[in-house]
């Protein structure tokens, strides 16, 4: 039997990242590998809730959590090069493997199995550890640089595949290596069926991590001039609540919404099961995403396979790969441009229903299937 080592630090957060973990958890097991899986935890039950995803086979777990934040912003790159140290030697050393299959952007750089290939997913390019040689800050660059290098070292011995084109091109950029896109498997198939549910509600949706990076008090503020007009309008606020940050990301957005006078009109949905994530979004006529430079939008794609009218900011993978340059939806840049492109698809179903077909269209260019085939091929190679 074939033996593989799957990293993965964050697997109790449920986003899109942990769903290609997951997926490809479940590849390898059902072409019967034994798997070793490094994580903060491992929950089967709760991967079914969230992702409809039954696992069989051998998988043996072992800790790996997440780095955590550095505290000290001047030494933050030490701080994360000592938490990486730290981390590796406590976890306990996988069992041989034929393959290690990294799925959190070379995270577990620093994991050794026996004998081991390595594949390497980005869903995000890590920049804590470059190159820099201005003047005065060589000295304090030293230690990183060597770890830049190190790091850079086990890239070019690895099979690097990215998210989109957008993080293809920042791994070229940072590191001066190649590497190939995969687009992750955003289950369009389960939400495309939802696609010709009509008459909608005036309901707009964001779904994503509850997490400070995903600036999610913009929909709060862009929703808020949206009511002036359409005060039957609602915003319901989707997100997993598993990291560190999804505590107080919450009550800093419940405390914006209260100020901001919308209680009537925006509720927030923690950590929801797939069966409600599809429910909601079959009755909704937008989805939007507030984070720049998103690297790539499982989501928004979950959005556009279920109807609902895309709104992202004008940059990263959801806007250069998902709505083909906003060819299959409507991006922003400003709040204020977010809140009229909002209205436009409330205010006008003619307007909206000739979208829609274009934006399913484009969803169903992602299925499953080709993410599938794409981590067959790889793992061929290995037997």
């Amino acid at each position: 039997m074939k033996r593989a080592a799957l990293i993965h630090p964050c697997l109790t957060v449920f986003g899109g990242a942990e769903l290609v973990a997951v997926y490809i958890l479940k590849i390898l097991l059902d072409k019967g590998w034994s798997v070793t899986l490094l994580s903060d935890g491992w929950n089967p039950e709760e991967a079914y809730r969230r992702f409809g995803l039954r696992f069989d086979g051998d998988v043996a777990w072992l800790p790996y959590g997440r780095r955590g934040s550095p505290h000290l912003p001047f030494l933050s790159l030490y701080q994360a090069l000592i938490m990486d140290l730290i981390r590796s030697m406590r976890t306990p050393r996988p069992r041989p493997a034929d393959l290690v299959f990294d799925t959190y952007n070379g995270e577990g750089y620093l994991v050794k199995a026996s004998g081991e290939d390595r594949i390497i997913y980005f869903h995000e390019v890590p920049r804590y550890i470059f190159e820099a040689d201005e003047g005065w800050r060589r000295p304090y660059y030293a230690a990183p640089k060597a770890w830049w290098r190190k790091f850079t070292d086990i890239l070019r011995g690895s099979t690097l595949i990215c998210n989109s084109s957008y993080t293809l091109e920042l791994l070229r950029e940072t590191y001066r290596v190649e590497g190939s896109i995969v687009y992750p498997p955003a289950q369009v198939e389960e939400f495309l069926p939802l696609a010709s549910s009509e008459p909608r509600d005036p309901l707009v949706v964001t779904l994503s991590r509850f997490a400070p990076d995903k600036r999610l008090d913009t929909a709060l503020r862009a929703f808020s001039a949206v009511v002036r007009d359409y005060p039957e309008a609602r915003l319901i606020m989707i997100g997993s609540t598993g990291e560190p940050s999804s505590t107080s990301t919450i009550r800093e957005l419940n405390s914006l919404v209260s100020a901001l006078k919308l209680e009537e009109n925006v509720q927030l949905i923690l950590d929801a099961p797939l069966q409600t994530v599809k429910a909601i979004l079959g009755r909704a006529k937008a989805i939007v995403s507030t984070k720049p430079n998103e690297p790539f939008g499982t989501a928004i794609l979950q959005g556009m396979a279920s109807g609902c009218i895309p709104i992202v900011h004008r940059s990263g993978g959801q806007y250069m790969d998902v709505t083909a340059h906003g060819r299959a939806g409507l991006s922003y840049e400003e709040v204020e441009e977010l809140s009229e492109q909002i209205v436009k698809v409330l205010g006008s179903e003619s307007f909206r229903k000739s979208m829609k077909p274009k934006i399913v269209g484009r969803a169903e260019q992602f299925r499953t299937d080709r993410f599938r085939e794409a981590v067959h091929k790889l793992i061929e190679r290995y037997g």
